[in-house]
């Protein structure tokens, strides 16, 4: 059974910490006017340490504000790093690149796009796994994703326990 659960006012962590704690299948939708009340900086979380090794880390790119940070706790919750960009380019400018285990990108964005983002980065030897993710979700979409070397190719809303999943087992 899948659940369906929808934030429409202020969320903070905790909410996404009881979020995950749902023992179905369930994605998270985050309807207009959604917006975290909380904004701490990276170095100021303390994530749970996994057995020895270190968190994964994931870029996350979405031109989408509320949608990145959504993305960043959930991951978080779950003690995996989200660092966030705001776009494909500013993934590229800030270097993303080189501390990232794993790259979650949209699709469609202004600018560069995740499939372009994908391109570029197996042409310049980058092996990191790429998840693309759209809310424009078709098989030619699809098709070209997963042909250009894309791990998983995700419709929005996003299945959170697939996603997390997908990373896990990257």
């Amino acid at each position: 059974m899948q659940t369906l659960v929808c934030l429409l006012g202020e969320y903070n962590r905790d909410t996404l910490a009881n979020v995950t704690r749902i023992r179905c299948s369930f994605s998270v939708c985050l309807l207009e006017g959604a917006r975290r009340t909380t904004t701490r900086p990276l170095f100021q979380k303390r994530l749970p340490r996994m057995s020895g090794s270190r968190a994964k880390i994931v870029a996350i790119i979405d031109d989408d504000r509320n949608l990145r940070l959504a993305l960043q706790d959930l991951l978080e919750t779950v003690g995996i790093i989200g660092e966030v960009y705001k776009s494909a380019e500013d993934f590229i400018s800030r270097e993303g690149f080189r501390t990232a285990d794993c790259i979650l990108t949209d699709l469609r964005m202004p600018g560069m796009s995740g499939l372009e983002l994908l391109r570029m980065l197996r042409t310049q030897g980058h092996k990191q796994p790429v998840l693309i993710m759209t809310s424009y979700a078709d098989a030619d979409a699809e098709a070209s994703a997963l042909k250009g070397g894309a791990s998983e190719f995700l419709s929005k809303p996003l299945n959170s326990d697939r996603l997390i999943r997908s990373i896990r087992q990257l």
